[in-house]
């Protein structure tokens, strides 16, 4: 249990809520309502075939990627979801830095 004034991680935040403390759960589903909302008005713009999450939230995994994926299927339209899969990134919290070395590579090679 964490003390008051101690950070909570979101990891910390989908373990409490699958052990049934409703008011993470209720913080939980309020922003993947609003992820949800987001990204499914994106996808039905771009028509992804695979949407990749990232980050420190990526590490709640298929927690996240369920409750994400059921307000996601509220918003997109059929085609859409029938055709758009979730996943969590390889790199995780390393894929920002990643990205950027090959951006500092690419930039490089050109020159």
């Amino acid at each position: 249990m964490h003390q008051r004034g101690e950070e909570i991680t979101t990891k910390d935040l989908f373990a409490y809520a699958t052990s049934a403390d409703p008011y993470c759960a209720g913080v939980i589903d309020h922003a993947m309502y609003y992820l949800g909302l987001a990204v499914g008005n994106i996808a039905n713009t771009l028509n992804p075939e695979r949407i990749v999450i990232g980050g420190g939230v990526a590490a709640a995994g298929d927690d996240l990627l369920h409750t994400l994926r059921a307000h996601f299927d509220v918003f997109a339209l059929d085609k859409v979801k029938k055709g758009t899969n979730f996943v969590i990134a390889d790199l995780g919290n390393d894929a920002g830095v990643a990205g950027a070395a090959w951006l500092a590579k690419q930039h490089y090679m050109n020159d």
